[in-house]
This record gives C-alpha cells, structure tokens and sequence, in this order.
C-alpha cells in the first residue's frame, strides 16, 4: 500500500467524523395541545322554610345560594299572585314582603332564579309558598230566642259583612261564633232569629254594641251570655227596640250611635 493511499484514506474518515453522517440531528418538541377550559357548573339555592305569615306584617324570605366555580351575580325574586303585595330586596338573598289589608287568607308562591358569574352563565331556582293569614277577631255568643220559646229558630249572628248561621234548640238557646275581619271590629252586632215550621212567620231581632265591645264584655273566655249583655236573649222587646231604631232606614254605625239611638228610643 502507498503512502498516498494510506493519507487519502484518513482524510475521508475526517471528513466523515467532521459531518456526523447527517443521521444524529435532534427530533423537534411538538406544540402541546391547549389546556380545555373547564364546564361552568350550576349554582345552588334553597329557601329557609316559611309557610305562614299575617296581614300587614313584614315578613322575610331568606336564601341560601352557592356556586362552587364562582359566585352569585344576580338574585331575581317573583310572586304569584303579586298584587296587593310590597315586594323589598327582590335583587338580593332576603325578600321582605308586606300584604295590603285582605278579606280572605291568601296562598302566595314565591320565586327565586340565582345566576352565576361564570361566562357561560348558568341558573338554579327555588320556590316557597306562604299562607298570609288575615287579621280576624271573634267571640262567642250564647242566648235565647223568646217570647214563648221560639224552638229550631235559624239565627244569624252578623257584623259588617262577616256572619255566621246556626240554629236554636227546642227549647230557643243557641250559641254560635262569630268570626269578622279585623277592618269590622267596629261594626255593630246584629242577631236575627228566624222561627221555623208553624213558627216561620216569626222574625225576631236584636242590636248589640260594636264587635270589639262585645268581646270587652264577653271577658277571658270570650263567651258573651245574657250576664254581659242581656240583649244576646232575642226577644219582642229587643225587637221592638230594632224597629223603632230602624224606623228611618238606616242602622247605627258604631257603639256611639247606638247609644244615642237608645236614648230615642228610651224617649219614646
């Protein structure tokens, strides 16, 4: 072998070594994918129980909401019926409600949507229903219907537009309840007694004082007996006193103008 060969030789393996052999260059780092943005969750909410409530009385609803992922950005109260109702806080957790004067107790459903912050925003819902009661007053009223007994008369026990009916026993006692709204409480109570049978040509009446006297009178067992008030013992004489204060149409309005048309009658 020549020394020319031998020389040749080692210069290609240089050059070989010098290049790497084009097969050692590094695999490029792939772009990672991106990290999924994660699902907006519902919010939570419940309302603490409340099922009764009266008349012209503030009451409160409160509720309790959550949102795991975030956080509560609108509160948005309703009610069903609405009317006659003062709605306050209806965009925050505790809705304070205030009813009008009723003439019946009234079932109210109240609602509450909750929405969260979250860019797909999302919403949950609760529902309370409340009984708002009316104010009423009451007693008892317990007499006789007589001039001879006037047995199994129907008799109406009445104020304002409140009245309840029940009927005599054989021997003309009764007792009945009369319940009246709070606004009448100072109405006069009216009694009725219808006879019955060979006796329905029989109408008997009386006038007491204002529902809010009567149950003065009727003291802490709100029984209201002819002790209180002899008047509650529906005779010919109260009847007689019905018409003679009736005579012009018109019955008194109130205890005052009882007592004067009492005194007419006293008169006459």
């Amino acid at each position: 072998i020549s020394w020319h060969s031998i020389i040749v030789s080692l210069a290609l393996s240089l050059v070989l070594t010098a290049c790497g052999g084009g097969s050692d260059d590094p695999e490029p780092t792939p772009t990672p994918d991106p990290t999924p943005t994660p699902e907006n969750k519902t919010p939570t909410v419940s309302i603490a129980e409340l099922t009764e409530a009266k008349e012209q009385e503030a009451f409160t609803l409160i509720a309790t909401a959550s949102d795991s992922d975030g956080e509560i950005s609108k509160y948005e109260w309703s009610a069903d019926p609405a009317s006659g109702l003062t709605l306050s806080g209806a965009d925050t957790n505790e809705l304070t409600v205030t009813s009008s004067d009723i003439a019946d107790d009234l079932t109210v459903t109240f609602k509450l949507k909750v929405t969260d912050n979250g860019s797909d925003a999302k919403t949950a819902e609760a529902s309370q229903t409340v009984v708002i009661k009316r104010r009423v007053s009451s007693v008892t009223i317990t007499g006789i219907v007589t001039d001879k007994p006037i047995a199994n008369a129907n008799i109406t026990l009445s104020a304002g537009d409140s009245s309840v009916q029940v009927q005599a026993g054989a021997d003309g006692s009764y007792s009945g309840e009369l319940v009246v709204d709070e606004s009448e409480v100072k109405d006069l109570v009216q009694i009725k007694a219808q006879g019955t049978g060979e006796q329905s040509n029989v109408e008997f009446w009386s006038l007491l004082n204002s529902v809010e006297t009567v149950i003065t009178q009727a003291g802490d067992d709100g029984v209201l007996q002819k002790e209180e008030n002899f008047s509650v013992n529906v005779t010919n004489v109260t009847t007689a006193e019905y018409a003679i204060i009736t005579r012009d149409g018109e019955k008194p309005k109130d205890d005052e103008a009882l007592k004067s048309a009492l005194l007419n009658v006293d008169a006459d």
